[in-house]
């Protein structure tokens, strides 16, 4: 079975998060890092703030700002707690940065 490139990218840029990750009882994470179905709030360079829910991928929906865990920007952003920056390749093939101006619990 053939694999697309974008899907081979995903992969990578997957498995090099989880090389940096480590395991963690969800009560040991610290309750303003993100996580699955948190909602975001960033800057990224020269634009306005944004605000997103990180969601598993069948969860996605663009109306309501549910972003797939799998996204560039919701695998670039994971982990990180307000105040943090972190830069990712965006689909459209952009370096994009930003920083994380909040987080909020659970969806």
């Amino acid at each position: 079975m053939h694999r697309a490139p974008a899907d081979s990218k995903l992969r990578r840029r997957l498995a090099e998060k989880l090389r940096q990750s480590c395991l963690m009882l969800d009560d040991q994470l610290p309750p303003n890092a993100i996580r699955l179905g948190s909602t975001v709030t960033f800057e990224a360079e020269g634009e306005s703030a944004r605000t997103i829910t990180v969601v598993h991928p069948s969860e996605i929906d663009a109306e309501e700002a549910r972003i797939s865990i799998l996204a560039p920007v919701g695998l670039a952003l994971f982990g990180l707690r307000p105040r943090q920056r972190s830069e990712w390749i965006a689909q459209d093939g952009r370096k994009r940065r930003a920083i994380i101006l909040g987080v909020e619990g659970r969806a």
